[in-house]
């Protein structure tokens, strides 16, 4: 710094014919605009950085809602497809005889796990042959 303000005091006195109490004080305000234009310089740099990331983080949120959208979109359809092919209400007229759950097994007569859900059929296979005799 000291060598750079010596040789701008030289210039300008050599080349403008000041002083040298005149080309020092030239030489300090020119060399203190030098050190705030490059501040700036630099302030500029900084925040051109900062805009940048700020533009990446922007762009790949907004990539990240899109991707999620289109999953999002893509699972509600496979619900909906699925949900359609659900069958709804009961396979058949008739009262619940053995319901969903622990039960008595009617061969083995002992405790179970039952997963499925029986009917009293009796009565409506009784019907289906008889209306099949007729």
């Amino acid at each position: 710094m000291k060598d750079h303000l010596l040789e701008e005091i030289d210039y300008l006195m050599t080349h403008e014919g000041l002083s040298e109490q005149e080309a020092f004080h030239k030489s300090v305000d020119i060399i203190g605009m030098k050190k705030e234009l490059i501040e700036e310089e630099s302030k500029v740099k900084k925040e051109s950085i900062k805009r940048k990331w700020q533009v990446s983080i922007s762009c790949l949120v907004a990539l990240c809602f899109v991707g999620l959208s289109v999953f999002a979109i893509q699972y509600a359809f496979q619900k909906s497809q699925v949900a359609g092919n659900i069958p709804y209400g009961y396979p058949c007229d008739g009262d619940i005889e053995i319901p969903y759950g622990y039960r008595i097994h009617p061969i083995w007569n002992t405790p179970d796990w039952h997963t499925g859900i029986d009917f009293k059929l009796l009565l409506v296979v009784m019907s289906l042959l008889l209306q099949m005799e007729s």
